[in-house]
């Protein structure tokens, strides 16, 4: 089990309320994090590394991705 920080946002990108929980895996806390925030904006951190972000795009929707990450 691993310790999972979930935020969720407002629609300005704001932190509105952060949950911290174990979780089994990374999969679960995203699920997890889904159903906690419905229809707000929300990211799944596991120490310092963003796992899952939901952001705005044009048009009001959202769309859900994995943070890119620089090459190494």
């Amino acid at each position: 089990m691993q310790l999972y920080e979930i935020r969720i946002l407002r629609n300005n990108g704001a932190t509105q309320a952060v949950v911290k929980q174990m979780f089994i895996n990374d999969f679960a806390a995203i699920r997890t994090a889904q159903q906690w925030a419905d229809e707000r904006l929300f990211e799944v951190w596991r120490d310092l590394e963003c796992l899952y972000t939901l952001k705005p795009t044009i048009g009001g929707r959202a769309s859900g991705t994995p943070p890119t990450r620089a090459a190494s």
